[in-house]
Order: structure tokens, then C-alpha cells, then sequence
């Protein structure tokens, strides 16, 4: 009887590991689909992973450069939008004066 119960605790647990591999070796070949470096030929786990943290790093840089570049446009478009006003306080100024002395 125990002899039973350790072998069905054996096959078991080999069913549980190779069902882990097949999910595991799965998320690998999803990260080789994904990653540039990796989709130009086969590349072994190690490869993959020192990829993919090469790859997550250029694209926080990138993140990075791309904020700044959102927040220099929007302090742009800031400095247009006061601009546009004084311009138009200045326009009505000009009109206001044009009328004083054609009339």
C-alpha cells in the first residue's frame, strides 16, 4: 500500500514538474517573440533573460527621453497660450486706440 502511494506521489509530481517546464519553456519562447535581439535565430535561456533585461533598460531610457520631451512640449504649448492672450489683450488695446483717434 505504501509503495503505492509513493509511486502515485512520484508520478504526480513528475506530471506537476513537466506540466511547470511546458509553462515555463512557454514564457520563454513568448519572450524570444518579443524581444528584438532574440527573433533573429534560437537563444538559450541565459541569452533570452540577459536580453531581455538589455532590452527593458533601452526601453526605460527611452521612457525617460520621452517624458521630458511630453514636458518641454507642454511648456511650450503653456508659453503659446500666454502668448495668444497677449496678443489678443494688446490687439484690443490697438483697436481701442485706432477708434479714440478715428473718431
Amino acid at each position: 500500500m505504501e509503495q503505492r502511494c509513493t509511486a502515485y506521489r512520484r508520478a504526480t509530481h513528475k506530471l506537476s514538474e513537466q506540466k511547470r517546464r511546458k509553462i515555463l519553456n512557454s514564457r520563454f519562447d513568448d519572450l524570444r517573440t518579443i524581444i528584438p535581439a532574440c527573433q533573429d535565430g534560437a537563444h538559450s535561456k541565459m541569452s533570452v533573460l540577459k536580453k531581455a533585461m538589455n532590452y527593458i533598460e533601452q526601453l526605460t531610457k527611452e521612457l525617460v527621453v520621452q517624458e521630458h520631451l511630453l514636458r518641454e512640449l507642454q511648456t511650450e504649448r503653456e508659453r503659446k497660450r500666454i502668448l495668444e492672450e497677449e496678443h489678443s489683450i494688446w490687439n484690443n488695446k490697438l483697436q481701442s486706440i485706432r477708434k479714440r483717434f478715428s473718431g
